[in-house]
């Protein structure tokens, strides 16, 4: 495994669910086994108590909406008072198709996001009961993205979460780095698509570039596996020329180490890759296609939002929205703050600015903030919710447990002769009497 999933996981919340135990066939077991050659390892990463940690995730997410909020407050809002929602809810209401329809695709996203685990899942244990799981564990792995600078905290929380449920740890680790890995795929082999056919279609200098760096960026990790699997002395060559210039260029202190930890995650990535591709080729290929029915129903949300705002279909195009959004995406890829807050409001703006800016300043910052809702909030909601769901069910399975073991547990010998003697008193008392 990587660094990154390796990582012993003590600062966020304990996932206190209730432990299952999924039958593990001989199947199973050799792929575990297979698997743990290439992952290294199949630690679970440990988490600390509830209480203290969930006060303090509840917090982290009030101030992050607090600074979301501040942020659309000065950079949509301007110099003009925005308008109480209850004035824009009226043209809501009379669109609401278009707002349904960016929840649904808000469902399908996170529905696509279990089924990439799902068909993996599926095809390594050979379990019919895995769909919740799998739903369930993308929920999770969201949350944790959405809550953590640079997204850190997702992948490691998906493996401790599908090893709590039972899921041998070699494959929950190999299963998180092809979902990973071939969500970059599908992502950048969208973009460079939409990019070719559509273009940047006239956005700002800075937008553009910072589109560009961050679609480079992206690009490294699908790069990197398919060099290391078919050129990987080309692969060496290549860490060692960029270590050589990030050296040069101070951005790097030891390049010797980021050079290896760089190699070593790519080849560990191409390894899981072509491992599930060689043994469950046709599954590999659905995470792909699951992938980009993720990006397709997340990257659409936009337009029906502005559907949802009043704007005509004749003043606004999908295809262009859609574009604009997956440009967007890739400009804010590198900005450091969980979920990309500030950086998201304020380059997304130009898409909503363009299309809401003559219905006024209400409309616009509440169509900003409504997308913002169905494409970060709701993401952070059902985790907060499953969370607190598998809270209470692993409580109550526990109390049912205690309660099972008080009733099943035989009296001693003394209790039996002390209520025994209870009872033949009573006897010689109902005698006299």
């Amino acid at each position: 495994m990587s660094d990154k999933q390796r990582i012993i996981v003590e600062e966020e919340v304990e996932l206190d669910v209730p432990s299952e135990h999924i039958p593990i066939d001989e199947h199973a077991q050799k792929v575990n086994e297979e698997q743990s050659e290439i992952v290294g390892g199949t630690e679970t990463p440990k988490a600390k108590s509830f209480s203290k940690k969930a006060l303090l995730t509840i917090l982290f997410v009030l101030v992050n909406a607090v600074a979301i909020l501040a942020v659309a407050l000065m950079e949509f809002a301007g110099h003009e008072s925005i308008e109480p929602f209850s004035n824009v809810w009226g043209i809501f209401k009379q669109n609401f198709v278009y707002g349904a329809i960016a929840l649904v695709l808000f469902l399908t996203a996170l529905l696509s996001e279990g089924l990439k685990r799902f068909v993996l899942l599926r095809a390594s244990l050979n379990h019919k009961r895995l769909f919740w799981l799998s739903v369930s564990t993308a929920a999770i792995s969201k949350y944790y993205d959405y809550i953590t600078p640079l997204g850190t905290g997702g992948q490691p929380m998906e493996i401790y979460y599908m090893r709590k449920k039972g899921v041998p740890g070699a494959i929950a680790s190999g299963i998180t780095i092809v979902c990973y890995a071939i969500g970059l795929f599908a992502n950048v082999f969208l973009t460079a698509a939409m990019l070719i056919w559509k273009g940047f279609l006239g956005v700002s200098a800075a937008i553009e570039v910072l589109a560009i760096v961050g679609l480079v960026a992206n690009i490294i990790v699908p790069l990197g596996v398919v060099i290391f699997s078919v050129m990987p002395k080309v692969g060496d060559f290549i860490a060692r020329a960029v270590t050589k210039i990030l050296g040069f260029l101070h951005l790097a202190k030891n390049t010797e180490t980021f050079r290896k930890k760089a190699v070593d995650s790519m080849k560990e990535y191409a390894r899981c890759i072509k491992f599930f591709f060689s043994k469950y080729g046709f599954a590999t290929f659905l995470v792909f296609f699951f992938g980009l029915c993720y990006n397709v129903s997340v990257y659409s949300i936009p337009y029906f939002v502005i559907r949802m705002c009043g704007v005509p279909a004749e003043r606004v195009d999908y295809f262009e929205v859609f574009t604009l959004c997956l440009i967007c995406f890739n400009a804010i890829t590198i900005f450091p703050t969980p979920g990309n807050s500030g950086a998201a409001e304020i380059s997304f703006h130009s898409i909503f600015s363009s299309y809401l800016s003559s219905l006024g300043a209400g409309v616009l910052f509440w169509g900003v903030i409504s997308w913002r809702i169905a494409t970060y909030y709701l993401f952070i909601l059902s985790g907060v919710i499953l969370m607190i769901t598998e809270k209470i069910i692993g409580r109550k399975r526990t109390q049912d447990m205690q309660r099972n073991a008080v009733f099943e547990t035989p009296p001693s010998t003394d209790e039996v002769a002390v209520e025994q003697k209870n009872i033949d008193q009573n006897e010689n008392s109902e005698i006299n009497v």
